[in-house]
């Protein structure tokens, strides 16, 4: 009995120093990456045309540098049924290009990059810290729904590294 309670916490004691040692290379988010919410924004813009909506969300990120995350999300709004026959996309994310570009620079990121067109766009940033992307594809799923999908991929690369 007693060696297989000292085999326990052998193998207790290893299990937590690498949770530990894996924990402490990974870099914490941007400010942008770890307070982003598609449906925040949205929200943020009183867009009017839109009711209620349902959500998926994603997320994940590697240990050692650089580390990597990349954080998905899928929403399906419901147009108002006073919107639905003017109700439209290529504005609705326009607005929301310039709305998701502003949050980064308030983050104190760089936007570095971006373009689009049709129903999708995509935003580039950057800061000595990290670097990143956001695209962003909004479609007409039904006449009364437009989905929209959102993947942000940031790369953090420490203190001490430049980009």
């Amino acid at each position: 009995m007693k060696k297989d309670s000292f085999s326990f916490t052998i193998l207790l004691i290893i299990s937590l120093t690498c949770s530990v040692s894996c924990h402490s290379n990974m870099e914490s988010p941007s400010p942008f990456l770890r307070n982003f919410s598609l449906v925040e924004t949205v929200r943020r813009m009183n867009f009017a045309d839109f009711g209620s909506m349902s959500a998926g969300l994603s997320g994940g990120s590697s240990a050692g540098a650089p580390t990597s995350r990349r954080n998905e999300s899928d929403y399906l709004f419901t147009i108002v049924e006073s919107k639905i026959e003017n109700f439209d996309e290529r504005d609705f994310l326009l607005k929301l290009k310039q709305q998701v570009s502003n949050e980064v620079s308030n983050a104190g990121l760089r936007v570095t990059g971006g373009g689009g067109g049709g129903d999708t766009f995509h935003i580039e940033y950057e800061s000595t810290q990290f670097k990143g992307g956001i695209d962003i594809i909004g479609i007409r799923a039904e006449k009364d729904k437009y989905r929209v999908w959102c993947v942000v991929r940031e790369l953090a690369f420490g203190e001490t590294q430049k980009l």
